[in-house]
């Protein structure tokens, strides 16, 4: 049982290494690498040393609440540029999640169209919407996984529950003082 925060933190290495032979492998050919973790502390952390480890200058797009599609928000934002690698964040927190990912496997041909890897993080219960909703697209992907440790676990936990005891805490407060 001691072991297991070892062995996760060689999960995620080992999972960082595909991710970045994902990437430097289809320069200039469209692939689509799912990126799972279901925390944004973790998902963070990895990015960062994405950013250091990988050759490959990664661009970054984070979808607003309101996106619509996918691939409308990723054309608008890229123009005619070709990216050597793009990332996609904030999926999670898409309003109508469920029709974006719709539009997307209707239009998924399209995605054929870009000329870079395509990288999305994702939570477990978006990938498990993915298989559900648009196995088509999905089938496309290769899944990469990150884990938190059980100490990085609880600080998340406590480091939460400090935020929110404190926007609580001056919630009263401002309370009182009006």
């Amino acid at each position: 049982m001691n072991d297991l925060p070892s062995e996760l933190i060689q999960i995620n290495e080992a999972s960082l290494k595909t991710l970045i032979r994902g990437i430097t492998c289809f320069q200039e050919e469209f692939s689509l690498i799912l990126a799972v973790s279901n925390y944004k502390t973790l998902r963070e952390q990895i990015v960062q040393q994405l950013r250091e480890e990988c050759p490959v200058r990664i661009r970054e797009l984070v979808l607003e609440k309101s996106a619509q599609t996918l691939y409308t928000r990723i054309a608008e934002e890229l123009g005619a540029e070709q990216p050597h690698a793009l990332m996609i964040v904030g999926l999670e927190s898409v309003r109508e999640l469920d029709l974006v990912l719709t539009a997307t496997n209707q239009i998924r041909e399209e995605f054929r169209h870009f000329t870079f890897p395509l990288v999305l993080w994702v939570t477990d219960a978006i990938l498990h919407k993915l298989i559900r909703l648009i196995p088509d697209f999905h089938s496309w992907a290769t899944t990469v996984e990150f884990q938190m440790t059980v100490d990085e676990l609880i600080q998340f936990m406590r480091q939460t529950i400090d935020e929110v005891f404190a926007k609580v805490f001056n919630a009263r407060e401002n309370v009182f003082l009006d």
